[in-house]
């Protein structure tokens, strides 16, 4: 069975340097899952009543969580 690693960068900074590694799962469903709700869990923290919705995008794309997922085996492969 593989391991799926879920790491998060900040699209703030966009620096390996501040990547940090969120968890690592059994499944990829469960990988996809942690992502979400990283992600979803940002929107519903940074939404203030009456913005509208482009603004909060627009303010996640500058400032929020990027959650990827990796699988095990492959971090610190070099792909070209």
């Amino acid at each position: 069975m593989s391991r799926h690693d879920v790491y998060v960068d900040d699209n703030f900074y966009l620096d390996a340097d501040e990547r940090r590694h969120l968890g690592s799962f059994d499944t990829l469903e469960a990988a996809v899952a942690a992502c979400r709700d990283l992600v979803e869990g940002w929107l519903r923290a940074s939404w203030k009543a009456g913005s509208r919705p482009e603004a909060l995008l627009n303010r996640y794309y500058n400032f929020g969580p990027d959650p990827f997922v990796t699988p095990y085996a492959l971090v610190g492969a070099v792909v070209l």
